[in-house]
């Protein structure tokens, strides 16, 4: 089934700010929090950036950008390289956000972010689980997602105020 992508410079320029967007949040997920005495990792943060991912936005191109984040990711935190690429090409794939057919809502967009979270949370497990041959820290992968979910909404209505002030009225996705 072939995807629908436009080539034109409008669908670009979506690229090229989800591209920034995913940059960011890769950069912040290197980091880890100290939350009640527990050291919390970001590393499920680009996710959103993925959820987000603008529409008609060209596959071949999106999943190159995904892959080498997931890389730099992977070399920034210190873990097997290919770990979280691996992962986020998972969600990129089953979820195919660039091929949606209507813009996000906020409830859309939630909805669809805890069907990510929640394969993204299989994955890691049993990714980790057969990688290392150590079951992960289920209290640590909880702690992720929700200190991730709970960020959702702060990153939604950053974009949304972003593609809104900032973008011409013919652009928005």
């Amino acid at each position: 089934m072939a995807g629908q992508y436009s080539s034109s410079p409008n669908a670009r320029g979506k690229t090229i700010r989800a591209v920034f967007i995913l940059f960011f949040l890769t950069i912040l997920a290197a980091l880890n929090l100290n939350i009640l005495g527990q050291s919390v990792a970001l590393s499920l943060l680009p996710l959103i950036g993925i959820c987000l991912w603008p529409r008609y936005a060209h596959p071949v191109i999106s999943i190159i950008v995904i892959f080498l984040f997931g890389l730099l990711l992977d070399f920034l935190t210190n873990d097997a390289l290919g770990f979280r690429t691996l992962i986020y090409l998972i969600i990129f794939s089953v979820f195919r956000p660039d091929t949606r057919s209507k813009q996000h809502t906020f409830g859309t967009a939630f909805v669809q972010w805890l069907g990510i979270i929640i394969l993204a949370l299989v994955a890691v497990y049993f990714l980790g689980w057969v990688g290392r041959s150590v079951r992960p820290d289920l209290l640590s992968l909880g702690y992720q997602a929700l200190l991730t979910t709970t960020l959702f909404p702060l990153i939604y209505f950053i974009r949304h105020i972003f593609r809104y002030f900032l973008i011409d009225p013919d652009d928005r996705y």
